[in-house]
């Protein structure tokens, strides 16, 4: 069960963030190409409310697979009280609550400035009730910096593993597309490449604090599973570090008007690497939560 309980954390982890991500690279990232490169995800609605839809499901499997796991039991009852008497239920259902409001009115939302403003808060928002119900929110200690740092950290992982599946699908789509500005990819790709480049130093600054805050020994992080999985999320994520690295100086520096179909064939294929190596880290992330901290093992 606990096996279990992990995999669909890690699901819901990884959709949630590529929720977070899609709101993000459709108003902050693909913006930098204008009417023309938006015009490229013109079903950007469709995408926001399937992804609503999945999270809201894995959100809720999650929600009552962890409350029976606290009372071990399928009883109606017992599982109510659990979600209704406890601050991980009430923090989960408004997870829910949020997640429901970005299947019905997500749409309409995307359709005015004021709207677009609102689902970006709402997309920060889902992240924050998770680390609220997670191991930082249930520490005593330095709470409001547990907090701050993993919520940081988990926007960071919102915005690039998020950005990576969208620039994935965008770049596709301009591959298909041929009566553009030559310079239009360049200039989504390069503003990508900014967020991203902020967002994988957020990445590793926060890790390492949550990491330090939560006893693991930075010198000696192999003494505890806890310590041991953080390892196994950091080779993936180093490999995923060295994909972005190949597109960054390589990819992007050798960019000209004349080629540029071939640059985006070059872009787009490091970026599915990229994504498929982040995808081995939320399944990590799944099992890291379930698990003890040094401290408590």
């Amino acid at each position: 069960m606990s096996a279990f309980l992990s995999s669909v954390h890690g699901i819901d982890y990884a959709l949630s963030s590529w929720l977070l991500g899609l709101i993000v690279f459709y108003f902050l990232i693909v913006t930098a190409g204008g009417i023309a490169a938006q015009d490229l995800l013109a079903d950007f609605p469709k995408r926001l409310r399937v992804l609503s839809i999945l999270t809201f499901i894995s959100s809720a499997v999650w929600m009552l697979l962890s409350a029976e796991d606290m009372t071990e039991t399928w009883a109606p009852t017992e599982l109510w009280n659990a979600m209704a008497m406890t601050s991980f239920g009430h923090l989960w259902c408004t997870r829910l609550v949020v997640l429901f409001i970005l299947i019905l009115l997500g749409a309409r939302l995307s359709r005015s400035r004021a709207g677009s403003l609102a689902l970006v808060a709402l997309g920060l928002a889902i992240p924050l009730l998770s680390v609220l119900s997670g191991h930082a929110g249930s520490q005593t200690d330095h709470l409001i910096l547990r907090i701050s740092t993993d919520w940081i950290h988990a926007l960071a992982v919102g915005v690039w593993s998020g950005g990576l599946w969208m620039l994935y699908v965008w770049l596709g789509q301009r591959l298909r597309e041929t009566g553009f500005n030559p310079n239009l990819s360049h200039l989504v790709v390069t503003r990508f490449s900014h967020f991203a480049m902020a967002s994988t130093a957020l990445i590793i600054i926060t890790g390492l604090l949550t990491a330090w805050l939560n006893g693991v020994p930075l010198l000696s992080p192999w003494t505890s599973l806890y310590g041991r999985l953080i390892l196994l999320k950091i080779l993936f994520f180093g490999a995923a570090m060295l994909a972005a690295a190949v597109n960054q100086f390589i990819h992007i520096g050798n960019w000209r008007t004349e080629n540029e179909l071939e640059c985006v064939t070059y872009v787009r294929r490091e970026v599915r690497l990229e994504f498929v190596l982040l995808i081995v880290v939320f399944a990590v992330v799944g099992f890291l939560t379930r698990t003890g901290l040094p401290g408590e093992m």
